[in-house]
């Protein structure tokens, strides 16, 4: 994967290279100080992922990405927390919160290649939309190369969504296959699955615990947005005593 750094601190971007230095699926072609140094190679398209630090002077790394049409693969790199739940709504691949381990940085660039690959043509599809909605059954049919995958609906936790592509998150397993969040939606059942953010739908029987607008799975943590929030706590309140 083509990949550069962008980073107002030199040491950062050190960070960044000797970690890509390790994984032989990254190549990185460049790192830049200032984001709008990096806009002709990623306007050409000649970048594959981006690591990009939030915090610049002249422009953030939030506000840089904004003014992107088409871009690339997204990892956020910062020293504050504050700005992740921005940060998903970029759709971005992860956020990573320095110092960075590189035990951390190998789960997001793994994520990132896999997204990656899925691109190049290395697909799985959900089988066919049929004449009535699969929400009708308790499973989906996930078609997988060669096979096709049974998939309860009572083992699915959230499902998140990533572009063109939706991630299904099992105990222990999940399972990406390129799709749309509108389409999965609606062929899900209401009573069971709500969508609480544009990236993100829960099942209501797996959520265990909610916290400062977030909800909590093991160590996920799944932001509710501003225009699900109303929804979400109204179907919730079915449910409280």
């Amino acid at each position: 994967m083509r990949c550069i750094a962008i980073d107002d601190e030199p040491l950062a971007l050190e960070i960044i290279r000797d970690f890509c230095s390790k994984v032989g699926f990254l190549e990185l072609k460049a790192t830049y100080t200032n984001p709008l140094e990096a806009f002709e190679m990623i306007h050409m398209h000649a970048v594959d992922l981006v690591f990009i630090d939030i915090q610049m002077p002249n422009i953030t790394g939030l506000e840089f990405m904004k003014t992107l049409s088409d871009p690339p693969l997204i990892i956020f790199t910062t020293a504050f927390s504050e700005h992740a739940l921005e940060g998903f709504e970029l759709s971005a691949v992860d956020y990573l919160i320095k110092p960075i381990p590189f035990e951390r940085f190998m789960k997001a660039v793994n994520k990132a290649y896999e997204l990656h690959t899925l691109r190049k043509g290395k697909t799985t599809e959900l089988a066919p939309e049929p004449e009535k909605p699969v929400a009708a059954s308790d499973y989906l049919l996930v078609k997988s190369e060669y096979s096709t995958l049974k998939i309860n609906l009572s083992d699915i936790q959230f499902i998140e969504g990533l572009k063109d592509y939706i991630r299904i998150h099992m105990p222990g397993k999940t399972v990406m296959t390129k799709n749309t969040m509108k389409n999965i939606e609606s062929r899900l059942p209401e009573d069971q699955f709500i969508r609480i953010h544009k990236s993100f739908i829960v099942a209501l029987a797996k959520i265990e615990k909610i916290e400062n607008n977030r909800i909590i799975f093991g160590n996920k943590y799944i932001p509710i947005g501003n225009h699900f929030k109303d929804d979400f706590y109204q179907q919730l309140g079915k449910y409280s005593l």
